[in-house]
């Protein structure tokens, strides 16, 4: 500071006022932080849900567990099969604590992990739906997978992921715009079936269920007469 006082008065002056225009612009700076929310609202299939800015999230379905995965986000506990991660998943969500299968979760483990939210899905029994919300919010994921775009923005908003998830939607749009302009000659005559196989059985699925929306909506494939007769 030795050299600046040398100046007079008018630089020290100068010098005072900028000084206080920190403190004020600081002080400015910590309101501002103060006044961000604790929280925030996520408004899913048209309803609210209220959640602290990072939540502590149990994933009860294996599409919320997909949608973690691609979000880079690990939650607190998720579903096993055959008591363990989804190999597919496993890596993308180690660590995460184990909270039973997709029939039956562990109501015991989920209580222990404290969670701000559990993300379950649309086919849970009505008795499996009133033990969870019992223990915390329950986001009732959809099933049906014309609703992905709907799921994975929520989870995106749950996790403060939004722009990964504009990122994601971006490229797969232009992907499969893409395989649509490559393939729309050489497939506009024939038929796409996916079936799954399920106990024994070859199971066919609707329109919206499934891979279905991509064979034929996002690639414009034609739908058979019997995809299109299925009942879900």
């Amino acid at each position: 500071m030795k050299k600046f006082w040398k100046v007079g008065f008018t630089a020290a002056l100068a010098l005072f006022l900028a000084a206080c225009g920190e403190d004020e612009a600081t002080s400015g700076k910590s309101k501002q932080v103060e006044a961000e929310p604790k929280e925030h609202t996520v408004t899913y299939m048209d309803k609210e849900y209220k959640v602290p800015a990072e939540p502590t999230i149990v994933a009860a379905s294996l599409e919320s567990m997909e949608d973690l995965a691609l979000l880079d986000v690990k939650p607190a506990g998720a579903l096993a099969v055959g008591d363990e991660l989804p190999s597919y998943l496993a890596e993308d969500l180690e660590g995460a604590e184990l909270i039973g299968d997709k029939r039956q979760p562990n109501y015991e483990a989920i209580l222990g992990l404290d969670p701000d939210i559990i993300l379950g899905t649309s086919k849970f029994q009505e008795d499996v739906k009133t033990q969870l919300e019992k223990i915390a919010p329950m986001m009732p994921i959809s099933r049906v997978s014309t609703d992905w775009e709907a799921n994975l923005t929520a989870v995106a908003e749950l996790t403060g992921k939004e722009a990964e998830a504009e990122k994601i939607l971006e490229e797969y749009k232009a992907d499969a715009a893409e395989v649509k302009d490559s393939v729309s000659e050489s497939m506009k005559d024939k038929e796409v079936v996916i079936l799954r196989l399920r106990a024994g059985n070859l199971m066919i699925y609707g329109t919206d269920l499934y891979l279905n929306p991509v064979l034929y909506n996002d690639l414009g494939l034609t739908v058979p007469d019997e995809v299109a007769a299925a009942k879900a």
